[in-house]
């Protein structure tokens, strides 16, 4: 069964991999290739997948691929006009 931290590490994980969460120096797929057969790591025996493993909740989301993906979702609308 899984854990309520490892459902959470998967949805940050899924939600690196769409582009909403990554930092300015690693993008991940939805700005540029990457080979996911050869990841990098921020530390040798990181447990979380690129990019979300150099993302911090400072480097906040990336508005435009969250609009890419879920435009018209009358909930994501509304977190994007919060700020």
């Amino acid at each position: 069964m899984i854990t309520a931290e490892e459902w959470l590490q998967d949805i940050l994980e899924i939600l690196g991999w769409l582009g909403i969460l990554h930092t300015e120096k690693h993008k991940g797929a939805f700005y540029e290739y990457y080979n996911y057969g050869n990841p990098q790591l921020s530390t040798h025996n990181s447990d979380w997948d690129y990019p979300v493993d150099f993302w911090r909740g400072r480097d906040g989301l990336d508005k435009e691929a969250l609009m890419f993906w879920f435009d018209g979702y009358p909930k994501i609308n509304k977190i994007l006009n919060m700020s």
